[in-house]
């Protein structure tokens, strides 16, 4: 009985949802971890009867950010006695396809330092790093332009839409079709959002892939817009739960004005 009591006393409930808890043990030894579930699972389901409780996994590393966001390091032991680490993501933004596909794959990175384990200060470091490597790479032109595409799915037909000219998605759907493709609703449409200082909007902005790659440079990727709306929010996102890092340091690696990300 006093090792259950010092055994729940060290455990902490980290999220709470509809069918599901999650419990930081306060351990880093798999073994005591999972000795520690089982306790818990029994005693939880000597007190109800209508309904168990189970163990779904054993994470490593978790970074929750709020209800149904969250990303983790699930731990699993082979027949071999080795350790698997797989990563689980919930309602984040690097899962969705409206962001760029450099955006993705910058936020994946990001989550990897974040969730790598490492002293705080080592994780920060190498975040930072990273970002500015990514910052440099774009200024030099050596991005593809598959990175900058976005992708939006059309909800009905592009003539349907009352405020279509604001979206970029619609305004490039309806390009194709004067260009004699059949665009309905439900397509996937791809665009890149180029530089153009006489066309203040987006969606005036906005180009299918191979309308950019038919221009032959006559039309470049706006690096600005893409930086301040497709890295800097997501990324910033992942990275506001860890202290020493600022929306600012974010900003200032990627080219932005850190006086306004503060």
């Amino acid at each position: 009985l006093e090792f259950r009591r010092v055994l729940f006393r060290s455990m902490e409930v980290i999220y709470g949802d509809t069918d599901s808890v999650m419990i930081h043990s306060g351990s880093d030894d798999l073994n005591a971890a999972r000795k520690m579930a089982d306790v818990l699972k029994r005693e939880i389901n000597k007190h109800y009867k209508c309904m168990e409780i189970d163990i779904d996994g054993v994470m490593k590393s978790m970074l929750l950010l709020k209800k149904k966001k969250y990303a983790a390091l699930m731990v699993e032991e082979k027949p071999d006695g080795s350790l698997v680490t797989t990563r689980e993501t919930k309602g984040l933004d690097l899962v969705r396809r409206d962001w760029c596909t450099l955006s993705r794959e910058a936020g994946s990175a990001v989550l990897d330092f974040i969730l790598s384990g490492k002293p705080k200060e080592e994780v920060v470091s190498s975040i930072l790093a990273y970002l500015s490597e990514v910052a440099d790479k774009v200024g030099k032109n050596e991005m593809p332009l598959d990175a900058f595409v976005i992708t939006k799915q059309l909800t009905k037909a592009p003539k349907d839409y009352p405020d279509g000219k604001n979206q970029p998605h619609v305004v490039v759907a309806k390009a194709m079709m004067e260009q004699g493709e059949s665009v309905p609703a439900g397509s996937v449409i791809e665009y890149v959002v180029t530089a153009d200082e006489s066309k203040s909007s987006v969606a005036e902005r906005a180009h299918h892939p191979k309308t950019v790659l038919k221009a032959e440079g006559f039309l470049q990727v706006d690096v600005a817009w893409y930086m301040a709306q497709q890295l800097h929010p997501p990324i910033w996102r992942l990275c506001e739960p860890i202290d020493g890092i600022e929306s600012s340091h974010i900003a200032e690696c990627l080219g932005l004005d850190p006086s306004k990300r503060s």
